[in-house]
């Protein structure tokens, strides 16, 4: 299931990610580095992916939910 929600600001994109109740993962797509980082680093999941999804090594530990 991909959900996908239109924002005018990078804060209010942290805050709809943020308003989920789980905060099972989430992916983080863009070309600038800094913003990549800033915007990973606050939205409350167990996994962020950066520019890609569901790309993993199984030995690392992963996981984490609000709920």
């Amino acid at each position: 299931v991909v959900t996908v929600h239109p924002f005018e600001t990078e804060e209010e994109a942290i805050n709809l990610a943020n308003d989920s109740p789980y905060g099972l993962s989430c992916s983080v797509w863009s070309q600038n580095g800094s913003r990549m980082r800033r915007v990973a680093e606050a939205i409350q999941v167990g996994t962020v992916w950066v520019n890609c999804w569901l790309i993993r090594d199984l030995s690392m530990p992963f996981g984490g939910a609000k709920k």
